[in-house]
């Protein structure tokens, strides 16, 4: 729905098919919250363009999740507790 209404993916590191061995495999919890966090930016830009309103702006966008570089750094932890 994000592609019809002209949204960005926010896939940029994984999709959901990949979740499983990002858990089990690389056990990277960080990497799977920031995945499932831009999920949310991106539900929110859809809900605001179906009521035609403005799109939140990048700056208007406050992340709790680390971001994720390709060498799998991270800026900070996410506010999660592994099991």
């Amino acid at each position: 729905m994000a592609y019809v209404l002209g949204i960005p993916s926010p896939k940029e590191d994984l999709d959901g098919s990949q979740i499983r061995s990002v858990y089990y495999e690389d056990r990277d919890i960080d990497r799977i919250a920031k995945s499932c966090e831009l999920d949310v930016v991106t539900t929110a830009q859809v809900f605001l363009r179906l009521r035609n309103e403005e799109l939140l702006a990048e700056d208007e966008i406050i992340y709790k999740c680390p971001m994720i570089y390709p060498s799998g750094a991270s800026v900070f932890r996410c506010g999660f507790i592994s099991l």
